[in-house]
């Protein structure tokens, strides 16, 4: 992974924690649309075969393709990620955002948008 950055009231920071994207990609290159940060579409790589398994899973059990995921690593207790809304603009309606996790504990906080 590289060191991505993102904009947030007119700075420029670098993300603190590294990220990578996978998903479908198919015969002719083409892959899930997917912004980040805007319009900004990142790079997708193939499924490794560990991840495929958990989409079949999720597949399986909720009935949920997932044609892409976003894979945050933290290296250390300073990698977060700030209380943020994810982009849905691109969505099917009614789907849902699944989250797993691996490796040490860390605490997950959701806040209800009233909008």
């Amino acid at each position: 992974t590289g060191a991505l950055t993102f904009q947030i009231y007119g700075k420029t920071l670098q993300l603190p924690r590294d990220k990578q994207f996978f998903g479908d990609i198919d015969e002719k290159g083409r892959v899930p649309h997917y912004r980040y940060g805007g319009d900004y579409t990142p790079k997708i790589f193939p499924w490794p075969p560990f991840l495929l398994s958990i989409r079949d899973a999720i597949n399986s059990q909720f009935k949920q393709y997932c044609n892409h995921c976003v894979v945050n690593r933290y290296m250390n207790g300073s990698d977060h990620i700030s209380l943020h809304r994810d982009k849905t603009k691109d969505f099917v309606p009614g789907s849902r955002i699944f989250t797993v996790t691996f490796g040490a504990e860390r605490t997950f906080r959701l806040k209800e948008d009233k909008t």
